[in-house]
């Protein structure tokens, strides 16, 4: 149900995009808030409109075990910064807490500056490599929905 409720939400995003392209985040620090498997912020310097390198932190409640995550991640923009802009990311994800672990993740999504200063973005994990060898997964993981800003 996440899963779907993350892919209508990118496609509604692409859908009722603004008809204007807006210019995206370029030599600037910037915030944001998501959610995913878990609760997290995250803050994200713009190197060039096309990469964004940024660290997320995070809570996952679920089933009694309390996860927390830090997250440092990169975000590569593909295509021309239109209106709705293609992304993949890498992420290098260090959990502590009832469940432990490190590994790291990609996938790619799809995110729409909604004015100067405010994106919205949804995002699907395909790979999954933990460092521990017996925990690798492929697939449709994590969706990710968000919402980052730019004083």
């Amino acid at each position: 149900m996440k899963i779907f409720a993350a892919l209508a939400a990118v496609v509604c995003m692409a859908f009722f995009a603004a008809p204007t392209a807006q210019a995206q985040a370029n030599q600037q620090i910037g915030y944001g808030i998501h959610s995913a498997d878990g609760l997290g912020a995250h803050v994200f310097y713009a190197v060039s409109s096309t990469l964004h390198v940024g660290s997320g932190i995070g809570l996952s409640i679920q089933e009694g075990a309390n996860r927390f995550m830090l997250e440092p991640y990169a975000k590569l923009f593909l295509g021309s910064g239109g209106t709705v802009s293609p992304f993949i990311f890498g992420q290098f994800n260090i959990m502590f807490g009832d469940w432990e672990g490190s590994g790291l993740e990609f996938g790619a999504g799809l995110q729409s500056w909604v004015s100067s200063n405010v994106g919205i973005f949804g995002s699907l994990t395909v790979l999954d490599l933990g460092l521990d060898p017996s925990y690798t997964r492929f697939g449709t993981l994590y969706p990710c929905v968000g919402v980052e800003f730019v004083p």
